[in-house]
């Protein structure tokens, strides 16, 4: 396929990672179509169009909602072909859908497994000809990170990291449907990477409960109305306050996926046409985040001085305060004082509760170090981008107060 001919479709258009790469791949990209697959419509207001760079109106650009890969590949193969324009001319597929079921990690499991097994099986009978590459975006659970009081982690995570053995390799769904793609890809022209961001920091239009930049606006914009200049003690656990991670800004990943899956399948096409090219780029696994190794400790502090707060450590045990809490019993008192500033806080809040529960886990998670090793994204790749993970957040809280989300 020539460079001016190639599409890229995006399964999960509408959600953290989604948003980001459709962004990126619209301007001047090699690619002259970008599909977006997403469950429920996604329509931007203006302003949204204006505060997420998306145009779409841009001829470049289809977004196709409805699209339900839990049903059988024949319903999502009809899918695609009734509604994607040009289906047959695929070359790039990036695959961040994903359905969360935090009560059932088996049943996770064969969900999002099945959602990759539905989208390839479609994709390998529709587009054959064309199809290059499938960029799967994973993450840090790969590494084990949610058993972190049964199993050690050994940081900074490398993706050489062997699998984590039963029983939690039946619950971390990454595993399965890494193995989708190898066993779909044998005798195919096409080849796929791994990308695996840390914990990743955006914002989308929709509310996105894994989402702690959304959790933390909330929290802390509240606070700032209610309590101004205020100092607030961590919202977690001593340890987690402690323990060293690396954030993923989600611009910054849309990014290093983009000039992952073009330098990728140039790597693929020279390796076949010359045996001796190397370094070869596909089938592998590549950690991205923002390039600062952080911990609360460092973070709190900045994050809460952008609301005009003072950020201290947490409390002692048994005192910590509940976000989700503290935001219901306030919402109508801040919802009075913010309503001119924030617009759209109403909505925001009302969605507020999976994230803020959400955030308040991240808040109390770490009990060991979890920071990545970068090295296949710099050495391999040679993607040195960084940004400050206090800046990364920054930039999401401007985005929200842009939209009218936080006061």
């Amino acid at each position: 396929m020539s460079m001016a001919s190639k599409h890229a479709l995006v399964f999960g258009a509408s959600g953290i990672s989604g948003i980001p790469l459709l962004r990126h791949l619209l301007p001047s990209t090699p690619f002259t179509r970008v599909t977006g697959l997403t469950a429920r419509p996604l329509t931007l207001s203006a302003k949204e169009q204006e505060v997420f760079q998306i145009d779409t109106s841009s001829p470049k650009l289809q977004l196709v909602p409805g699209l339900d890969l839990s049903k059988p590949t024949e319903e999502v193969k009809q899918f695609l072909q009734d509604n994607v324009r040009d289906i047959a001319t695929v070359s790039h597929v990036f695959f961040v859908a994903y359905k969360e079921i935090a009560s059932d990690l088996q049943e996770q499991a064969r969900i999002n497994i099945a959602f990759v097994r539905h989208a390839v099986e479609a994709l390998n009978a529709l587009c054959p000809d064309t199809l290059e590459l499938v960029v799967l975006q994973t993450g840090g659970k790969y590494y084990g990170v949610e058993f972190q009081d049964e199993i050690t982690l050994k940081a900074p995570l490398k993706e050489e990291t062997p699998r984590q053995p039963e029983p939690y390799s039946k619950q971390i769904f990454y595993y399965g449907q890494v193995d989708v793609l190898k066993q779909l890809s044998q005798g195919r022209r096409w080849t796929w990477v791994e990308v695996r961001p840390d914990a990743i920091i955006g914002t989308v239009p929709r509310g996105n409960f894994m989402n702690l930049a959304a959790g933390l606006a909330i929290y802390l914009s509240v606070k700032a109305a209610l309590q101004p200049a205020s100092t607030v003690p961590f919202p977690g656990t001593a340890q987690g306050y402690k323990t060293t991670h690396t954030d993923t800004d989600h611009d910054l990943m849309a990014r290093f996926e983009i000039d992952l899956a073009l330098k990728a399948t140039a790597s693929a096409d020279a390796k076949a046409k010359a045996s001796s090219y190397s370094p070869l780029l596909t089938e592998k696994a590549y950690n991205i985040a923002n390039g600062d190794v952080v911990s609360w400790e460092t973070k709190w502090p900045g994050l809460c001085a952008y609301f005009g707060l003072k950020g201290a450590p947490p409390g002692p045990p048994g005192q910590t305060e509940d976000m989700k809490q503290y935001v219901a019993k306030n919402k109508a008192e801040y919802l009075a004082k913010a309503s001119n500033k924030a617009p759209n806080a109403q909505g925001n809040l009302d969605t507020a509760e999976s994230a803020l529960v959400f955030t308040a886990l991240v808040c109390s998670f770490g009990k060991q170090n979890r920071e990545y090793d970068l090295s296949n994204a710099r050495e391999l790749v040679g993607f040195t981008e960084t940004i400050d993970s206090v800046k990364s957040f920054a930039a999401q809280f401007d985005k929200m107060k842009a939209l009218g989300l936080i006061a």
